[in-house]
Parts: C-alpha cells; sequence; structure tokens
C-alpha cells in the first residue's frame, strides 16, 4: 500500500469514528486529534561472535647471533737480562 492510500483510509476512518450526526443533521466537530505514545524500540546489540578459527602465527625466535671475537691483548714476556757470569 502506497502512503498516499493509507493517509486517505485513515483519514475516512477517524471522519467516520469521530463525527457523529446528531439529530438536526448537524455533525459535531471531531475532538482534537490524540496520537498515542511514542515508544522507542529497544535496542538489541548483535550476539558476538567469537573468532574461534583463529590461529596465532607461530613463534619465530630471534636468531642467534654469537658475540664478535675479541682476540687477547698481546702482552710479551717481561725483559729477563742473562744472569751475571764473572770472568773466570
Amino acid at each position: 500500500m502506497s502512503i498516499v492510500s493509507i493517509t486517505v483510509c485513515f483519514v475516512a476512518v477517524v471522519m467516520t469514528v469521530t463525527c457523529e450526526p446528531v439529530a438536526d443533521g448537524y455533525k459535531q466537530p471531531a475532538p482534537p486529534y490524540q496520537a498515542p505514545a511514542y515508544k522507542a524500540p529497544t535496542y538489541e546489540p548483535p550476539a558476538y561472535k567469537a573468532h574461534v578459527d583463529y590461529q596465532p602465527p607461530a613463534y619465530q625466535p630471534p636468531a642467534y647471533q654469537p658475540p664478535a671475537y675479541q682476540p687477547p691483548a698481546y702482552q710479551p714476556p717481561a725483559y729477563q737480562p742473562p744472569a751475571y757470569q764473572p770472568p773466570a
């Protein structure tokens, strides 16, 4: 049904119900229209659906990096002069 036909039907029903003929043929004016109280629809959030099929990425340990080789610092042997040999 279109909006126009619904409106025409509604007006016809309201006029039929509210305008009552009196004995002398005069129709009394309809009382002011009282619209029904507006009731807002309640909000229903969508149901939560967990991602059951989620697979976290496999753990990749960091690659091993051995410490750089540090050779020991060169320590020359301490000088030992030859023992004194007195002339014979």
